[in-house]
């Protein structure tokens, strides 16, 4: 390799680390949150930073561990909730499933 290749190999590896840090450094706050939201009105909000077991009308679970979310029990047929598994990420979730008590709590897909 020639010196302006290690140059550049050198300014790609200090870029990529640059970009690793900033999504490290911003991806994490002290005061995160989850919002659980039944039918678009808010449910309850709780502290990411704490593991937890929390129920939802008293036939849903969701698990709060490691900074992340997850539906670990519900009353619905399909289980589609339970299965998406983790939600990692701030709008992760947000949209994608959610908890109609008009339907005896069916879990429903929006499109």
């Amino acid at each position: 390799m020639k010196k302006n290749d290690w140059l550049l190999a050198a300014g790609i590896t200090g870029l990529a680390l640059m970009i690793l840090a900033f999504q490290i450094l911003t991806g994490k706050t002290d005061h995160a949150q989850v919002v659980v939201s039944i039918d678009g009105n808010p449910y309850g909000t709780y502290d990411l930073n704490t593991d937890q077991t929390v129920n939802i009308n008293e036939s849903n679970q969701i698990r709060i561990q490691d900074r992340t979310v997850r539906m670990i029990e519900a009353d619905c047929p399909d289980q589609i909730c339970v299965s998406r598994g983790l939600v990692r990420k701030s709008g992760q979730g947000r949209g994608e499933y959610h908890l109609s008590p008009e339907q005896s709590g069916d879990c429903n897909r929006s499109r």
